[in-house]
């Protein structure tokens, strides 16, 4: 598994719109794909940032998702200047 961390530097007064419409985008969109294992959406109010880390199967998987849907993810998060990274677990510590 890999995840696939996309940052937001939404300005001021933004952050809230590009939490909802990343989220209705997840809910709608990214969650029915089956390469897809889920996120977490952070903000760094401070900064003016928000991060989606998702997890995928690989990174190959989100990118063959994100290319497919182009017109969908632009319409809706596109504005907010996506910046994705592509980072590899290497190791998960669990609660006990």
């Amino acid at each position: 598994m890999e995840v696939v961390m996309v940052e937001f530097a939404v300005g001021k007064g933004q952050i809230n719109n590009c939490v909802d419409a990343l989220a209705d985008l997840m809910a709608t969109l990214v969650a029915e794909q089956t390469h897809f294992h889920g996120a977490t959406i952070y903000i760094e109010e401070d900064a003016s940032v928000v991060i989606n880390a998702m997890k995928w199967d690989s990174h190959k998987d989100f990118i063959e998702f994100r290319d497919a849907n182009l017109g969908a993810i632009g319409s809706t998060i596109g504005k907010y200047s996506p910046r994705p990274r592509w980072l590899s677990i290497a190791k998960e510590v669990d609660n006990r």
